[in-house]
């Protein structure tokens, strides 16, 4: 293990060795803005919590506004002229929170990747290699073939 770069914040180290994993992909489903809170982005992940209610509300709203006028759900999604309105409601909200989602993932990715390179060219620190050739030695037990022509 590397030492710690002396100067370097505790929270700064945190934002270095964070990763975003599929298990934070899964749970950003149901916690909306998770991967921006782990960023440490509070002020995306509030707004995308907002969009997100809103989205929710608007499918709810469409959804008893069509209930009320007693139809069937063949109707809703055909788009008949009574509840056009409903059906556009409840599908743009749909879209709408399916579209924060994956905000929150990949725009938390390019964030966190923008401040990790930062810290790396601040404190001069090399990022990990891909591959182990150029660490010089195996990490963990592993099968190489490499062909060259």
């Amino acid at each position: 293990m590397k030492p710690i770069p002396p100067g370097m914040s505790f929270e700064q180290y945190q934002i270095v060795t964070t990763n975003l994993r599929m298990q934070d992909m899964a749970f950003a489903i149901i916690v909306t803005g998770h991967a921006h809170v782990k960023v440490k982005d509070p002020k995306t992940a509030y707004t995308l919590l907002g969009l997100r209610s809103a989205a929710f509300i608007g499918m709810y709203s469409a959804y008893y506004s069509a209930r009320n006028s007693n139809f069937n759900y063949r109707e809703l999604m055909e788009g008949i002229p009574p509840l056009k309105s409903e059906r556009n409601l409840f599908i743009g909200s749909l879209a709408l929170a399916i579209g924060t989602y994956f905000f929150d993932w990949i725009h938390a990715t390019k964030r966190l990747k923008l401040k990790q390179d930062q810290i790396h060219y601040h404190f001069g620190i090399r990022p990990l290699p891909l591959d182990n050739s150029e660490s010089g030695g195996q990490i963990a037990p592993s099968f190489n073939l490499k062909i060259s022509f």
